[in-house]
């Protein structure tokens, strides 16, 4: 696992293209980056119920899982709790 930020993931993140992942990282979110490697990111998509077809798969700490989203979907949540992600604090 890779990733950005400080402390502890707030998001982890299986195979991307780089719509979720860069931005993410430009705002220092705390993520977990799993390549698309079945070795490597099996387990985190066994535990939430994804096969890996439709990726990037986007799992929250606390909250939902998100597979291909469309960027306002995964934005919108990606703050832990109300408010514009840049301003979030967990």
């Amino acid at each position: 696992m890779s990733g950005a930020g400080t402390g502890q993931p707030v998001i982890l993140l299986v195979a991307d293209d780089g719509r979720v992942l860069d931005p993410l990282a430009r705002l220092g979110i705390p993520f977990g980056f799993y390549p698309d490697d079945p070795e490597a990111s099996r387990h985190l998509l066994e535990e939430a119920g994804e096969d890996g077809t439709r990726l990037p798969v986007v799992l929250f700490r606390r909250g939902p899982v998100l597979a291909d989203p469309p960027t306002p979907s995964w934005r919108r949540r990606s703050a832990c709790g109300p408010g514009p992600p840049a301003a979030a604090t967990c």
